[in-house]
């Protein structure tokens, strides 16, 4: 009801870009100047603010924050008002579950999840000799894998070019250590014996779902405008003649991004992979060939 109520929202705003989900709105607007993006978001908020008093509802200044997302260097602070209310700068902020910073690096995101595997690395070890292998499974996939695995392919980038996610891989493997050693003790790799995949395999196979939906199903059209997916221009029958072109990783920042580590993960799948005509198959098989990897 309240998504009803709040829908048209959009209507005077019919030019931003606005994330709204149920009672969370986040309002993201693209600017060369800080000055001219002051103004705009000030008579943005003007509008929302009146809208909100004429449909009575209040928005609350002190829960409301902005953060600039830029690489530039000692920027001076924005005088963003909603009402008579000075809003707030922040850093960091946590929207939808995901934890998001000024840079986009996912850097307190990360340390969030490896602090919540710390706890379950400890609650693991204490159960571990009250749970039978299924019940160690359930374990492992309610618990572990949901925290490991929510907007993966979001922050997962991070763990494939830099090493700010060891930590959450180290904790991976102490988990399935308490979980899993006592029934696999002769096999060198938990992972191979239970079936379940390291955390940056978890990635890539979570990127590779997303693209086949781009690719194969023609799903996700905001992803598929984004990624600008392009084949080479050359007729010579080489190897990587049907593999899409990736941006040029000049910065760390472009290598994390998933416009190129997108295009990587599939690129680097064998093709009785991608030329599989069903997605459940294609999980099936997708998994199968990262486990036999291990």
């Amino acid at each position: 009801m309240f998504d009803i109520y709040s829908s048209d929202l959009e209507m005077p705003l019919n030019d931003d870009n606005l994330i709204l989900y149920a009672d969370d709105t986040c309002l993201v607007y693209v600017g060369d100047d800080l000055g001219s993006l002051s103004n705009h978001v000030n008579s943005r908020l003007s509008i929302i603010y009146d809208w909100c008093n004429a449909n009575k509802l209040s928005l609350n200044p002190v829960k409301s924050e902005y953060m600039i997302v830029t690489n530039r260097m000692n920027l001076s602070n924005l005088n963003l008002y909603i009402g008579q209310n000075l809003v707030k700068i922040t850093k960091t902020f946590k929207y939808l579950g995901v934890q998001i910073d000024d840079h986009l690096k996912h850097g307190e995101h990360i340390k969030k999840v490896a602090n919540k595997l710390y706890y379950l690395c400890g609650v693991s070890f204490r159960l571990k000799n009250f749970m039978n292998l299924q019940s160690a499974k359930n374990f492992y996939y309610s618990s572990v894998y949901s925290v490991i695995n929510y907007c993966l392919a979001v922050w997962g980038g991070v763990g494939m070019c830099t090493s700010r996610c060891i930590r959450i891989g180290r904790l991976q493997h102490r988990i399935l250590k308490n979980l899993f050693r006592k029934y696999f003790p002769e096999r060198s790799c938990l992972f191979k014996a239970v079936g379940i995949l390291k955390f940056i395999d978890m990635y890539k196979f979570k990127v590779s779902v997303f693209m086949y939906g781009v690719l194969k199903n023609n799903l996700f059209p905001t992803l598929q405008e984004g990624l600008e997916l392009n084949l080479p221009s050359h007729t010579h029958n080489t190897r990587s003649a049907g593999n899409f072109i990736s941006p040029f990783p000049r910065v760390e920042i472009v290598r994390m991004n998933y416009r190129h580590q997108f295009i990587k993960v599939w690129n680097e799948l064998p093709e009785t992979l991608t030329n599989l005509e069903s997605l459940s198959s294609f999980k099936k098989q997708l998994k199968s060939y990262f486990v036999s990897l291990y």
